[in-house]
């Protein structure tokens, strides 16, 4: 039997963001609101112990708090993300993780599918899909 190996981590974090173009019937979408947000990230290893939990967390963690870092300027206690969408963290974090934008290769790791949960009830999800590199 043929398997497939992957680790997940996660980081959840208050924010707030808001969406400027909502539609009349959500117009309150469109100030900002707080929500609960979960990340979740896949790598995919090919052995026992490959990839370290505590690593991949941690490159996850910096990952978000280099994406993040502008939002927290802005608001001490609360990230503003403002109108960043969850798709959009999804492939900020993606790319971040994998293509060491914080500068310390020991931190990128390739991902395989990113997940932003709003409030443990709706999300997105990203697969990088790698057909056209």
């Amino acid at each position: 039997m043929k398997t497939r190996i992957e680790i997940m981590v996660s980081q959840d974090f208050a924010a707030l963001h808001n969406y400027d173009h909502a539609p009349e019937e959500v117009k309150f979408l469109r100030t900002p609101h707080r929500h609960m947000f979960d990340v979740r990230v896949w790598i995919p290893i090919t052995g026992d112990r490959q990839v370290e939990f505590f690593m991949a967390k941690d490159s996850l963690q910096t990952a978000l708090s280099f994406i993040l870092a502008e939002g927290y300027k802005k608001n001490v206690r609360l990230v503003d993300m403002g109108n960043r969408s969850c798709e959009a963290l999804a492939q900020l974090v993606i790319a971040q993780m994998e293509n060491n934008a914080c500068g310390n290769p020991a931190k990128r790791f390739f991902v395989s599918k990113c997940e932003v949960w709003e409030d443990g009830e709706n999300a997105t999800i990203v697969t990088a899909d790698r057909t056209e590199e």
